[in-house]
Parts: structure tokens; sequence; C-alpha cells
């Protein structure tokens, strides 16, 4: 998968955004919220970090832990979301993401999609 397919299933089937006018480059066309909002002209959360962190934010939002690391047998960034199991209290239940990658938005984003259901 490429950056620019990842960038657009992480601000669909995460963020729940959708794009809108992609035939035109004026103000109108970029991701919109579920309310129809204009919320970004461009969205790219495998490249940047700042952008990754709202990834990580709306995770948080739906009650997802969020840990981040460097290092490991292999070096490289890993990501980790996981959710506690509502009648378990205290016990992760079945939503959890985990992801290794070169960089630390890359490894937030293959870890938020698998954490939410899509195969990264």
């Amino acid at each position: 998968m490429t950056n620019e397919e990842l960038n657009h299933r992480i601000a669909e089937e995460v963020m729940g955004w959708t794009f809108s006018n992609p035939e035109t480059w004026d103000l109108t066309r970029g991701w919109r919220d579920k309310n129809g909002v204009l919320c970004r002209y461009t969205f790219n959360p495998a490249g940047k970090i700042s952008h990754s962190w709202l990834v990580v934010e709306e995770m948080e939002r739906r009650g997802f832990r969020f840990s981040v690391g460097y290092g490991g047998p292999v070096v490289c960034w890993g990501a980790d979301f996981e959710r506690e199991d509502e009648d378990r209290p205290g016990k992760i239940g079945s939503a959890f993401g985990e992801a290794r990658a070169q960089t630390a938005p890359i490894a937030i984003c293959l870890a938020a999609l698998e954490a939410v259901g899509g195969e990264p």
C-alpha cells in the first residue's frame, strides 16, 4: 500500500471523513467530517507527525490507549492501540492494533487501521 492509499484509508476508516470535489482545485476540495464541514485541504498522516497525531487524538476519543516506542531487535518504530473490554474492566478486549515501521507516522497509521478493523 502506498502512503497516499494509507492516508485515504485513515481519513475514511479512522477519522470518518469523506473527500469532496476531487475534480477541482478550489477551496471546496478537501476532507469533510461527518457533518459535511470542510476540516482539511490536505491530510498526510503517513508522512507528517502532526497529522498522525490527529489520528492518535481520534483513537483516544474512541477510548483507545496509545503507546509508541523505538527500538527492538530490528530497530524500528512501534505503535499500539488498545481498548479495555467493556464487559471485563481492566482486561484488554478484542479492539487492539499494533504495527512496526521505519517511521512513527506509518506505525501509528497501520496500528490505528488494525484496531478499527481495517486490515493494513
